[in-house]
């Protein structure tokens, strides 16, 4: 009876534990990038943020994920959005911490922000991509662009390649 219970809570000790690493996001990233500064200032009365335009160079799909950690290395993502152009409108693509896909030779627009929602942080990111083609080593190439003033009147900061400029 004692030998058959460990081997009972041997079992459950082991699906707890693959639990929690299937809670866990797995991206198998074939490819990556570190942007070394990104910042969200909103208060009342306007406020800077970092947003990042991202290129697909390939003739294929590719699949995207941005991480972005605060101050303090939490994962942060979930206050920036996805954007597209449909039609000459931007339309949400996907939220922020979701994987996102790239069509071939398309933008998509991560813009670091929430509307309505004031917050100060401070900190990197790290734009991962993979696709379905096992060979392919570079997919990406990515700009970060720090925006800034008033809500009635925005004022460009600046641009910043990511990488150097170089696919990644």
């Amino acid at each position: 009876m004692k030998k058959a219970m460990k081997i009972v809570l041997a079992m459950a000790m082991v699906l707890l534990m693959s639990g929690g690493a299937m809670a866990e996001e797995a991206f198998n990233a074939q490819g990556s990038a570190i942007v070394p500064h990104v910042k969200s200032y909103r208060s009342s009365k306007g406020g800077l943020y970092t947003s990042f335009y991202i290129s697909n160079i390939t003739n294929q799909n590719v699949r995207c994920k941005v991480d972005v950690y605060d101050q303090s290395g939490n994962n942060v993502s979930s206050y920036g959005d996805v954007w597209t152009i449909v039609s000459g409108q931007y339309q949400l693509a996907a939220g922020g911490d979701d994987v996102f896909d790239i069509p071939a030779y398309s933008t998509r627009y991560f813009n670091f922000t929430k509307s309505g929602i004031l917050m100060r942080t401070m900190g990197y990111a790290v734009i991962k991509w993979n696709s379905n083609d096992p060979q392919m080593t570079k997919a990406l190439v990515s700009t970060a662009q720090y925006t800034g003033g008033t809500y009635n009147d925005y004022l460009y900061g600046g641009v910043a390649y990511i990488n150097n400029g170089q696919p990644f």
